[in-house]
């Protein structure tokens, strides 16, 4: 008879197929310094932004402070987080801008937004 591991690891190993249909509802809690820690490796060799800093805050509000090298000053952005991620595709992370539009809006229109961020309207997508 196998052990519960050995079930689990041939689960693994087939990457799920036996799971067919299968869906979870996780949700995955991410410390601030880590999210910090992967936006300065993402934007490093980026030009157009001098430093970006992220605070978390209660229910699924987000402060960015943002500096770019085409303001003399620097930006704080307030998002809202959607409440789940789009894992169909590569992982996107969905959150709408409460403030600042315009200057969303025309750091879309200049490209001064690194590869991966796109703003629909007042919605930022960030893919992972």
């Amino acid at each position: 008879m196998a052990s519960m591991d050995e079930i689990f690891q041939k689960i693994i190993d087939s990457n799920f197929s036996d799971l067919k249909g299968l869906t979870v509802d996780a949700s995955v809690p991410v410390p601030q310094y880590i999210v910090n820690e992967i936006i300065e490796v993402a934007l490093q060799g980026n030009k157009n932004i001098e430093y970006c800093r992220v605070s978390i805050g209660v229910q699924n509000r987000v402060s960015v402070k943002l500096k770019t090298t085409m303001l003399p000053w620097s930006l704080d952005l307030k998002l809202r987080l959607f409440k789940s991620v789009d894992l169909v595709r590569s992982p996107r992370i969905r959150a709408s801008l409460e403030n600042n539009l315009l200057l969303g809006k025309l750091g879309s229109f200049f490209k001064v937004l690194p590869k991966g961020i796109n703003l629909y309207g007042n919605q930022v997508v960030v893919d992972i």
